[in-house]
């Protein structure tokens, strides 16, 4: 979790746009049916850039047009195909093929969204969305388009440079880039505190202190633990963020149980999105979750 430094709404109108041009080429499940132009509607929604990397993260939001309300998703695969070509390449503008971007497909008739995983540009395409679509409408044949039909774009612009900063460039496998990366924590455990421990080693972290602020705030400490003087003056010794990073010891899961406790979410079940908005008001942070391995 890394902390956001500017948020930038931009809800602007929204334009039309026409599927249309030269006919895509056949993938090897699907096969472009001559139809009328897709309509929809397109715009830029958010924008957020992130102090730790200088990345940016930009989300475009796309409508279909009422026009095609009750249509079956299965029946318009052609004119998704086109549209989606469009789109990519409007989200995509002047980014580098090695910079990231995914795509969320959300719908009423599906109990999850449907993801295509964050992934270079070079390897984002129409047919990398469709083939991800087509895999739920295997199941799920009689999705219709209409109001709750929603798609999100999201893109990752890397910080470019001669650098020795190590790049995304491989998500999956054995020593991968976020597996390598110095700057990301993994979280290894075998109970159900994952999130818990994430988000407290996080927290630490945005409120490492001094050795001398640390000093002066032990000078009165009475009978309470360096845990509880964390919590209450919110200042984390740089020695007890890094036990916090270390696998095994008991700090971590401590300090996760400490503030299940103060969100309450129970110890007895795997915590779940929905009791991130628990944690940002019991610790008075903002939580970003971001996957790269969601919907595979």
């Amino acid at each position: 979790m890394e902390e956001t430094i500017r948020i930038c709404i931009e809800d602007g109108e929204w334009e039309p746009q026409t599927g249309g041009g030269e006919e895509p080429r056949a993938g090897p499940s699907h096969e472009p049916e001559p139809s009328p132009g897709l309509q929809y509607t397109i715009r830029k929604k958010s924008e957020r850039a992130y102090a730790k990397n200088a990345a940016v993260d930009r989300t475009y939001q796309v409508k279909v047009d009422e026009q095609h309300s009750g249509e079956k998703l299965k029946d318009i695969i052609g004119g998704l195909h086109r549209m989606f070509d469009d789109i990519l390449d409007q989200a995509r503008g002047d980014l580098a093929g090695n910079d990231l971007g995914r795509v969320v497909i959300h719908h009423e008739g599906l109990q999850d969204p449907i993801i295509v995983p964050l992934q270079p540009w070079d390897n984002l395409d129409a047919d990398a969305v469709m083939g991800t679509i087509e895999k739920v409408l295997n199941s799920k044949q009689d999705l219709p388009v209409n109001e709750s039909f929603e798609i999100t774009i999201g893109s990752i612009d890397l910080p470019k440079g001669s650098g020795r900063r190590r790049q995304i460039t491989r998500l999956t496998g054995k020593d991968n880039s976020l597996y390598l990366k110095k700057s990301i924590v993994t979280i290894e455990n075998d109970d159900n505190l994952c999130m818990a421990r994430a988000i407290g080693v996080a927290w630490a972290k945005l409120h490492r202190c001094t050795q001398d602020e640390w000093k002066t705030i032990t000078q009165q400490r009475g009978t309470k633990s360096n845990l509880e003087l964390i919590l209450q003056h919110k200042k984390v010794p740089e020695s007890y963020y890094k036990k916090l990073r270390t696998k095994n010891r008991r700090e971590q899961k401590e300090l996760a149980i400490v503030i299940s406790r103060l969100a309450g979410v129970p110890l007895d079940r795997p915590a779940s999105l929905n009791d991130i908005a628990a944690f940002e008001e019991a610790l008075d942070v903002r939580v970003m979750v971001v996957s790269a391995r969601l919907g595979e």
